[in-house]
C-alpha cells in the first residue's frame, strides 16, 4: 500500500503515521508496521495495517 492508502485506512495524517514510527515522538507506537521501500517510496503490507487496526480496536474495547 502507498501512503495515501495507509492514510485512508487508518484515518491518520501523514505526520501522525510518521510519528508512530519515530521513537523520538510521543505518538511513537512500536507495534505500528514498518514500511518497506520500492526505490525511495515507502510501502506497507495491507494485512499488517489491518492487523494493527484490529489490535488497536481490541485495546480500545478493553479500556471501555
Amino acid at each position: 500500500m502507498r501512503l495515501p492508502d495507509v492514510k485512508a485506512m487508518t484515518g491518520d495524517s501523514r505526520s501522525q503515521i510518521y510519528a508512530r514510527m519515530n521513537s523520538k515522538y510521543p505518538a511513537y507506537d512500536p507495534s505500528f508496521p514498518s514500511p518497506f521501500y520500492v526505490g525511495a517510496s515507502p510501502r506497507w503490507w495491507e494485512h499488517q495495517i489491518a492487523e494493527w487496526l484490529e489490535h488497536q480496536a481490541s485495546l480500545s474495547k478493553k479500556t471501555h
